[in-house]
């Protein structure tokens, strides 16, 4: 940027030596912004033939002044200028301000105006350091600027004005800070507006009263040896001395104060800047106790990791003992668990003696037991009237305090932990509800090690019937290879009324069991995310451990793992759905039918010989259906032509993937429409090796195969056609193409009394 001179409107020039008076009113400007905006340098810079010159500075050396002097020929237009670091401003690339040690760094400066706009200077303050202006302090900054209008109005009128005789400044009179001067005498001389109206003395009673009668007695003598040292610091006139004491309000209230003093020479007086901090300091307490309750909740979380990595419900008692004692400090500690008549079924204790635990077993001081448990707070036993016998057991075991903590396990008394002091000992309510809480993970720590365990046995439940599953398929499947073409037709029905109720019930049992799982697992989950919601910050050793197994992960699949069982389970049921709906022995008669469900039920029996499986790449199967309307036909008989074409087509692919290393995707497309809106085709081709021309005119004839000697009947495609042409007055047609594909054609009517 070019430096150049600048020219202003018309102004009243102030180029004549500055009056005493005057220079002291800047002095005072000056020691206000030190303390007010804590900044170590001050200049106020006056126009004088369109140029700025500093004409009084704080802290600044005289190089620094006169470096400054170039920066104010800057132009700039804003009423208060902010340079953050003077670094990153291009106005200061030339002009550093660099003294022998340091440089300045920060860089404030607000425009001195008179009545009529006319810029008459400029109020600077500076800092060693890069730092940021707030609103208010922008605020303060440009009051300081109207004050120092101020004084220059009275030294261009009046030449010598006494500094007593200033009005208020507008600054102090505003702001919401304390300001004073205190005398020799230890007594307040002035005091702003603020002082009265933060602690309600009014100025004469403060100005009345030694200050120190105004000081919490605790910090009176730190704050009299402050002021003291001030005093005798009379060659360190800069030096700033911070402390923070309570000041007593009139209403007897101490509020908490922040000084920034310094001394005088020259008035023999102590100038301070007070801030009223009362509330941060009672955030600060506040801060204080939440520190001290996280201290104890993270024992606490420590506790409850050390239960969670317990493999066994003993183990869950051990740690839990054992935490107890040590979080709450306390001589001894017992678990009990309790029947659902509210007799002991089971306690285990330590610190405490094998007597005193059966006598422990015949009390509950729960009563009456139908209503809901609270925890049973003993500070002195001695005193405590209400405990009847127990009083006396207790006392015998040395024990002077006490307390009970149900445990609760959905809605009902579960059993309780107890712990037990030789002396006496007031119970925080803070601690007792963290008492509660880790009480409620000991019911969840145990429940949920009770249904892993019932998910296990499930488990091998399952595991034990999906193995009776898949000796009752090979049985079926040994069977499905003794029977002949025939013997299929004529007995498929009762077949599949066989494998329905054989395969039923295993499935039945595993899908009942397969829901109780799911609510044991669900319920675990909403526990563990319960736990994770009351405890998001836990210990890093329990966030390392839940890293290392995965929790999360866990969460998420777990779910998704019974939610796939019960998948499989459900298809299973569909496939026995499939064999009822294919075989349709029931179903006798003509009937309107969906094919494509008949053609589905073809495919999903198929399945197996369909999907992946080693040295096979699995079967693609492409599906074209229109949108047909129902068909009528003879179900049954319909879909025994799908399977033997559709098994045909299988053969072909796992033939032609068996001969050729490199073999194309094996496919089968399957095609329906409507042809002349009286009459469905329906299309199924693949991509296996073909049949030679010679071997397509003997297709449908009965008999006839090209598979080895036990290996098929030659009846499919001969009872296909029949069934097609006799019983639904259709065609039967066959395409095919040597090494490259094959393709079968049903044609049949709408309705039967539409065939020809």
């Amino acid at each position: 940027m070019q430096v150049q001179k600048v020219s202003y409107p018309a102004a009243e020039n102030y180029s004549t030596t500055l009056d005493a008076n005057t220079a002291i009113g800047f002095e005072r400007i000056a020691r206000i912004a030190v303390l007010a905006l804590k900044v170590p340098m001050v200049a106020i810079a006056l126009v004088e033939s369109n140029s700025q010159l500093v004409r009084f500075s704080h802290g600044l050396s005289i190089s620094q002044a006169q470096k400054l002097n170039l920066f104010f020929n800057c132009p700039s237009s804003d009423d208060v200028a902010i340079v953050p670091d003077t670094h990153l401003d291009p106005r200061f690339a030339i002009n550093r301000l660099q003294t022998e040690k340091t440089e300045i760094r920060f860089y404030a400066g607000c425009c001195i105006k008179d009545a009529f706009g006319n810029k008459l200077g400029t109020l600077s303050i500076m800092d060693y350091s890069p730092r940021q202006l707030s609103q208010n302090d922008v605020e303060a900054l440009q009051d300081l600027a109207v004050w120092v209008q101020t004084e220059l109005k009275l030294h261009h009128r009046t030449g010598c004005v006494d500094i007593a005789s200033l009005p208020e400044n507008p600054l102090l009179a505003l702001s919401s800070d304390l300001f004073c001067t205190i005398g020799l005498n230890d007594g307040f001389q002035y005091l702003n507006p603020a002082w009265e109206k933060i602690l309600g003395w009014t100025s004469s009673q403060l100005r009345s009263t030694h200050y120190l009668e105004f000081v919490h007695p605790e910090e009176q003598l730190s704050t009299s040896e402050k002021i003291q040292a001030l005093q005798k610091q009379i060659s360190k006139e800069q030096d700033i001395i911070c402390f923070e004491n309570r000041l007593r309000c009139k209403d007897g209230y101490y509020r908490w104060f922040s000084w920034h003093a310094r001394y005088c020479q020259e008035q023999q007086l102590i100038e301070a800047a007070i801030r009223d901090i009362n509330e941060l300091k009672l955030a600060e307490k506040e801060l204080l106790q939440q520190f001290e309750q996280l201290q104890s909740v993270y024992h606490w979380a420590d506790l409850v990791e050390r239960v969670s990595r317990a493999n066994t419900i003993e183990e869950i008692y051990e740690q839990s003992l054992t935490g107890i004692k040590g979080v709450l400090n306390a001589d001894g500690s017992a678990i009990s668990i309790f029947e659902e008549d509210g007799s002991t079924m089971f306690q285990v204790g330590q610190g405490i003696s094998g007597q005193f635990m059966l006598s422990l077993a015949k009390y509950s001081p729960w009563l009456p037991s139908n209503s809901e448990p609270q925890p049973v707070l003993i500070a002195s036993v001695a005193e405590n009237q209400q405990l009847g016998e127990m009083q006396y057991d207790l006392l015998k075991e040395g024990i002077s305090s006490c307390a009970w903590i149900p445990l609760i396990s959905r809605g009902k008394l579960f059993g309780r932990f107890g712990v037990y002091y030789e002396k006496i000992r007031k119970f925080d309510e803070e601690e007792v509800h963290l008492a509660e809480t880790f009480a409620d993970y000991i019911v969840f720590a145990i429940e949920r090690k009770q249904a892993e365990a019932a998910l296990k046995r499930s488990q091998a439940e399952l595991a034990e019937k999906a193995t009776e599953l898949e000796q009752a398929l090979d049985e079926l499947k040994r069977n499905k290879s003794q029977l002949i073409h025939s013997e299929k037709m004529s007995s498929l029905g009762q077949l599949v009324a066989g494998v329905a109720h054989e395969i039923n019930n295993p499935v039945n049992f595993i899908y009942g069991n397969i829901e109780h799982a799911h609510t044991y697992t669900q319920d675990l989950l909403k526990l563990l995310q319960l736990y994770q919601q009351h405890y998001p910050d836990p210990h890093p050793e329990i966030q390392d451990e839940a890293e290392a197994v995965e929790i999360d992960f866990v969460i998420d699949d777990l779910p998704k793992l019974l939610a796939s069982m019960k998948v499989g389970a459900e298809r299973i049921q569909k496939i026995v759905l499939s064999l009822r709906n294919f075989s349709r022995m029931d179903e006798a008669e003509m009937k309107d039918v969906n094919i494509h469900e008949g053609i589905d039920n073809t495919l999903l029996i198929l399945q197996n010989r369909i999907k992946v499986k080693p040295n096979f790449p699995g079967i693609q199967v492409i599906k074209n259906y229109s949108d047909l309307p129902l068909v009528e036909c003879y179900p049954g008989q319909l879909n025994q032509v799908f399977m033997n074409i559709i098994s045909n087509a299988i053969d072909a692919l796992e033939e032609k993937t068996n001969l050729n290393d490199n073999p194309e995707t094996p496919t089968i497309w399957i095609d329906t429409k409507l042809s002349h809106k009286d009459r469905v085709l329906i299309k199924i081709a693949d991509n296996g090796t073909g049949i030679p021309e010679q071997i397509q005119k003997r297709l449908f004839d009965p008999f006839f195969t090209t598979k080895p000697v036990g290996s098929g009947t030659g009846l499919g495609l001969s009872i296909s056609y029949q069934i097609v042409t006799e019983k639904h007055r259709g065609q039967l047609r066959c395409n095919s193409w040597l090494g490259e594909r094959t393709e079968f054609t049903i044609e049949i009517p709408l309705k039967q009394n539409l065939g020809t």
